[in-house]
């Protein structure tokens, strides 16, 4: 084949490989919300491109895969739950998805360098903003819902929370990237703006939290930065700053809850359901009902019809899936103490990695990746549906874990580092052919 030829088909399957990817990140936060024939059509055309992708990559995969073991257990066990799970048919139909979702966070890994990932995410983070304004304002009655007598905003997402934690997480990206070396970082500047904005109209009190917290942590990242023997004093100085900090909001708890939040101390009634669920959760503590086996098996009848999910014709007739608003409450339900283990061992290696990553490059992708994890942490808390499921935070999570290990692995082995502020696409120990 003529080289030009093929130069020109070889830029032409990257660019088809980015805006695959790109709308993939896009609609995976919308996916569940579509009519069913919309679903069934993009998720065929989602297996499609994947099953390529995973073709193509297939080594790189498998090699990256072994670099987390930890976190391959963990998803391991998801799949092996299908022997005892308490509803079989949701098992291997939700296993799919997550199958789908876990080999695409894989992928983002060992094709795309640090850099490019970021960019890939800005685009993300952009186009996610410009279609929530987009819905919100031209179809009020999708992109908008009346919440106790509160107009919030919900985008293209299927709850004002949903948006408010995405939106906190963008603008904790967009001030990130007002700190990168390479590309304009001023550009960011209106795309922050504009996230914030999200955050104030969703009136979700996660996502304020989440966004002012990016901003609040930044000075932490100066202090980072700063080289020599001052290290330990440093990292020692920002763990008594957090340890302050967490100190005053729990002495505080009350009075940021119900006068700052304007919300219930009982969490609108999620207490009770997190110690109903927990209850019925110690029948079979170390492994759970299964993966996906729980919410949609009559063994939770006991806290569904306790709960005000019984008020809900779809959640009581389990034609909506429930969950416990909490992810670490519903992975003890599917997985028991044991896949809460692997998930706790799982993000203390992540973090770790970050950590160590960030100390020697002092890179703002790398702290960036640090709120990220934090932001996992903390929507997991009130949230359910993100860990092991086909949510975008998953597919990043499941990213950011096998792009540091790999990244750790090469340091520990000696090979030649790559600069998380810029790196060509093939000089990095994720684009190449593994040994």
């Amino acid at each position: 084949m003529n080289p030009a030829v093929a130069r020109a088909i070889a830029a032409l399957l990257q660019k088809i490989e980015f805006i695959g990817s790109l709308f993939i990140l896009v609609i995976v936060p919308t996916f569940q919300t579509q009519p069913r024939w919309i679903q069934v059509s993009v998720s065929a055309l989602i297996y499609v491109f994947i099953f390529g992708l995973t073709v193509q990559y297939g080594k790189r995969i498998l090699y990256a895969l072994t670099k987390d073991k930890i976190l391959l257990l963990f998803t391991l066990l998801a799949f092996v739950s299908l022997l005892w799970t308490a509803d079989p048919s949701s098992t291997s139909d939700q296993l799919r998805f997550l199958l789908r979702a876990t080999l695409f966070g894989v992928y983002l890994a060992v094709r795309y360098p640090l850099p490019q990932l970021m960019n890939l995410l800005s685009w993300v983070f952009r186009l996610t903003i410009v279609l929530c304004f987009v819905v919100s304002l031209a179809f009020p009655e999708v992109g908008q819902q009346d919440y106790e007598g509160i107009q919030a905003w919900t985008g293209i997402f299927t709850h004002k929370q949903n948006l408010g934690a995405y939106m906190g997480l963008a603008t904790a990206f967009f001030v990130n990237r007002l700190f990168a070396k390479e590309g304009s970082r001023w550009q960011s500047i209106p795309w922050l703006v504009l996230a914030f904005v999200l955050v104030l109209f969703s009136n979700s009190a996660t996502g304020l939290v989440i966004a002012l917290m990016s901003v609040l942590l930044m000075p932490l990242y100066r202090l980072i930065q700063v080289k020599g023997t001052f290290r330990n004093v440093v990292l020692i100085f920002s763990l008594a700053v957090l340890g302050a900090i967490a100190t005053l909001v729990i002495l505080n708890f009350q009075l940021i809850v119900v006068d700052f939040l304007g919300k219930d101390p009982g969490l609108t009634g999620r207490i009770p359901l997190w110690i109903m669920s927990i209850n019925k959760g110690m029948e079979r503590p170390w492994l759970g009902f299964g993966y996906s086996g729980f919410w949609s098996s009559y063994v939770s009848d006991v806290v569904l019809f306790n709960s005000w999910a019984v008020t809900d014709p779809g959640f009581r007739e389990r034609l909506v899936p429930f969950h416990s608003h909490n992810g670490y409450v519903d992975l003890f339900l599917q997985l028991g103490f044991v896949g809460l283990i692997l998930f706790v061992l799982s993000f203390i290696t992540l973090m770790g990695r970050i950590i160590n990553l960030l100390l020697k490059t002092r890179s703002i992708h790398y702290f960036w990746m640090m709120q990220f994890a934090g932001v996992f942490l903390v929507n997991n808390y009130s949230e359910a549906l993100n860990i092991l499921h086909q949510s975008f935070l998953w597919i990043i999570y499941v990213a950011l874990s096998h792009i540091t290990a790999l990244e750790t692995y090469r340091s520990r082995h000696h090979q030649p580092a790559v600069s998380a502020e810029a790196a060509p696409l093939q000089t990095s120990l994720i684009t190449q052919n593994p040994r």
